[in-house]
């Protein structure tokens, strides 16, 4: 059955497989190892506000650190470096290595809406 659930429809299966090609792309990567830093950060600096014995100068000490570290990541090294890494976890998952930008998405009429009612009321 090449690995297909019967009884599925092909609509299903195309909309599964887009999904799946959308969730193998560098940028996805890119995104999952930068979150994981900064929420991993911020799990931490929780559970150590949560304890009961910790004093007010001591947690705004881990604040400061934890916000300061977040900002570092914001950096052209640090992002140089999680693109590395995610270049390197590519190659390993036999996946493209390179960043595609994508096409924009063309607007809405809503959109365009919108935009035609707030220039009329500044006008």
């Amino acid at each position: 059955m090449n690995g297909e659930t019967p009884n599925t429809k092909c609509q299903t299966v195309s909309e599964a497989n887009g999904r799946l090609s959308c969730m193998r792309t560098p940028e996805l990567m890119f995104l999952l190892q930068f979150w994981t830093k900064v929420l991993d950060s911020v799990n931490k600096l929780s559970e150590c506000l949560q304890n009961n014995s910790i004093d007010l100068i001591t947690a705004e000490s881990l604040i400061e650190c934890r916000y300061s570290g977040i900002l570092e990541m914001r950096n052209d090294v640090s992002f140089d470096n999680l693109e590395r890494d995610d270049i390197e976890l590519s190659k390993k998952c036999g996946r493209p290595e390179i960043f595609v930008e994508k096409r924009p998405h063309k607007k809405t009429f809503l959109m365009n809406w919108l935009v035609i009612q707030l220039l009329k009321k500044q006008g």
